[in-house]
């Protein structure tokens, strides 16, 4: 509630510590230099900030500017306070995944630079009244090692506890919660989501929507914006298909079973669903619990009951249609492609770009890693190209041109979109093909010479890889690169359609 906490700006340079810990995750404790980019905090610019969100963001209008405490930060560098109390967590594995990709993306190495973007693992435990957690619970829920280096502060100072209201602040027409939480977003104050003084009422997922589409690309931008406004969707969606599911008649009985759980019951749950367990325990309460559960996750975006549902829409496609034909990964390689840089703000002429146009690995890393919806964007963009032109699929009608594309006429087709551990999206498909042999008639015909060699003929003719083309401009590294990094996948899953009868 920024009524009830900004009242004095800013705190003490003594106060940082208790409401901001720096642990850094990696495989060696980083210099000062390195960074300085991410911790610097410059004492006018404090100043200047404060001045004008009091001078013009209404929500800031009443808090009183302290320049005695503001002489005490740092002209241009990173606080001792701060500094003094970081912490360093050896972890050669996350690191390493945090790289990872669905293919070697790997930057040039001579190009790096030391202020580069550092990834940061981050994990939180929220207690609202503060006095239940103890920094021993808050250190085991964040899974702190004990390896930390005898430069870095004693272990009594690891954890700080952040202290918070009794009850949440309203989330529901609430003009003033993202305004007041981003005021470098929202500078004014103004443009909160679900004012009902607007004439033409716009959905918060919409509202959301166009601002991670905005111009200068500040919303996408920022650190946790979009994970802040993507829970809130999460949580509306959860209280919503609750709402529904306690108003049901059927409800009334299995509430009764559900309120006579235990905690010892819930726990032995718990530790089955975390070691996988093959033997749960029959308890007619837990599955009443658990089921109700599933049926409200399984409409919230993000969730592992959605996952489960996309697989049980699967099935139901293959009962109908029978087993896929062909499976399909495509992998976009974001860090290297001048479209997704096109995406992420980069000014580039597409159409007469070169080499030394395009932004160093170094950069292109930052820029890839700092739009996300950009990048999204580029992934969606060439997903549903590939769409139009590989099965003729009109993306905008939800339907396929008669004739299909170039694998011929597809019946059906059902994709899943995941990521890598850097993020990076690939795409997963299966595909129908029209007027496919069942097994018992291909087994039939791959005994006529002359079907099976037009059965070879016709996937030799819709799989390749040819670069043929390029040999006279490019050098073998160059052809090695180009394979490396952008890699379509076809694999033959179960029988195709007539050689006779494909295009």
């Amino acid at each position: 509630n920024l009524s009830d906490i900004v009242k004095h700006l800013p705190l003490s340079p003594n106060e940082l510590p208790d409401i901001i810990k720096i642990i850094f995750v990696g495989k060696t404790i980083p210099s000062k230099d390195q960074v300085r980019s991410i911790l610097t905090v410059r004492r006018e610019r404090i100043r200047t900030a404060l001045i004008w969100l009091h001078t013009n963001n209404i929500l800031y209008k009443d808090i009183h500017i302290d320049h005695l405490l503001i002489d005490g930060f740092p002209l241009n560098d990173i606080p001792d306070c701060l500094w003094n109390t970081m912490s360093f967590l050896k972890d050669t594995e996350t690191s390493d995944v945090e790289r990872s990709g669905y293919v070697d993306n790997d930057i040039n190495p001579d190009e790096l630079c030391l202020n580069g973007v550092v990834p940061l693992n981050m994990s939180a435990l929220i207690d609202t009244s503060t006095t239940t957690i103890s920094s021993n619970d808050v250190r085991h829920h964040l899974k702190l090692r004990t390896n930390i280096t005898d430069e870095i502060t004693n272990l009594n100072d690891n954890i700080y506890l952040v202290p918070h209201e009794q009850s949440p602040v309203n989330e529901y027409f609430n003009t003033t919660f993202l305004p007041g939480l981003y005021p470098t977003l929202f500078p004014f104050g103004l443009g909160g989501v679900e004012n009902e003084r607007r004439s033409v009422r716009v959905s918060y997922a919409k509202h959301i929507r166009y601002f991670l589409c905005y111009h200068d690309h500040r919303f996408e931008m920022n650190t946790s914006f979009i994970f802040v406004t993507f829970n809130i969707l999460q949580r509306r969606t959860a209280c919503a298909k609750s709402r529904i599911l306690v108003s049901r008649p059927f409800f009334s009985s299995q509430a009764t079973e559900i309120n006579q759980l235990t905690a010892k019951e819930v726990k032995i749950a718990l530790d089955e669903i975390e070691s996988n367990s093959s033997e749960r325990t029959l308890n007619p309460r837990l599955s009443a619990l658990l089921k109700q559960l599933k049926t409200i996750s399984g409409s919230v975006m993000g969730s592992n009951q959605s996952r489960a549902n996309y697989r049980v829409e699967l099935h139901a496609q293959i009962f109908f249609s029978g087993l896929p034909n062909i499976f399909i990964t495509i992998n976009p390689c974001d860090l290297h492609h001048p479209l997704a840089m096109k995406f992420a703000g980069v000014d580039l002429d597409i159409d007469n770009l070169t080499a030394e146009l395009m932004p160093k690995s170094h950069e292109r890393a930052a820029i890839v890693s700092n739009h996300p919806v950009g990048i999204a964007r580029f992934f969606n963009k060439l997903i549903t190209t590939v769409l139009s032109t590989l099965i003729n699929y009109n993306i905008n009608k939800h339907e396929s041109y008669p004739g299909g594309g170039i694998l011929g006429e597809i019946e059906a087709y059902y994709g899943t979109v995941e990521e890598s551990g850097r993020g990076a999206l690939h795409l997963h498909m299966l595909l129908w093909l029209a007027n496919s042999k069942h097994p018992h008639e291909l087994r039939e015909l791959i005994l006529d010479d002359n079907f099976r060699q037009n059965l070879i003929n016709y996937l030799e003719d819709i799989i390749k890889e040819d670069l043929d083309d390029f040999q006279n401009n490019i050098t073998e590294s160059d052809t090695c690169s180009i394979k490396k990094h952008n890699r379509t996948s076809i694999s033959i899953c179960s029988p195709i359609p007539s050689p006779d009868n494909s295009n």
